[in-house]
């Protein structure tokens, strides 16, 4: 049985967004003398588009999380799977993320759950993916 469901963001991450993208557009015309900033920012922004997540389809034992460009495979019998509330993610520091620029996307620390990653758009239906080998964790939207 195969299910896909388009991944909405959620109002902060559009707002978010949105403003990095302006800034980034009026960077060009505020640092002329250093573009140098300008052309940072607008690769930090291409990143995070292109592993920005589109869809997730969760297909016989395999949950698909599609990106603009590539995808992340995950195999459902090597790993627990649990449903979490955002209120885990409360004093998550980012070790090398975004929280909120196209998503929360990247590598997070917090006493709760130590180092993880995480791949969502929204604070809403989150899980916590725990590899059964490597104990690796990685939060997601899930459908």
């Amino acid at each position: 049985m195969k299910m896909k469901k388009r991944i909405n963001p959620s109002k902060f991450v559009i707002i978010t967004t949105l403003s990095v993208l302006l800034f980034t557009v009026y960077s060009f015309f505020a640092f002329k003398k250093i573009l140098l900033v300008s052309i940072i920012l607008t690769l930090l922004n291409l990143f995070l588009f292109i592993s920005y997540p589109l869809s997730i389809i969760k297909k016989n034992n395999y949950i698909i999380i599609n990106r603009i460009i590539g995808k992340v495979v995950f195999n459902i019998e090597e790993y627990k799977i649990q449903r979490v509330d955002k209120r885990i993610l409360k004093g998550a520091i980012r070790t090398f993320a975004s929280g909120g620029l196209f998503g929360y996307q990247g590598c997070f620390y917090s006493n709760k759950l130590g180092h993880f990653k995480m791949i969502a758009v929204n604070l809403k239906q989150l899980y916590l993916l725990e590899n059964k080998t490597t104990g690796k964790k990685i939060i997601i939207n899930l459908i």
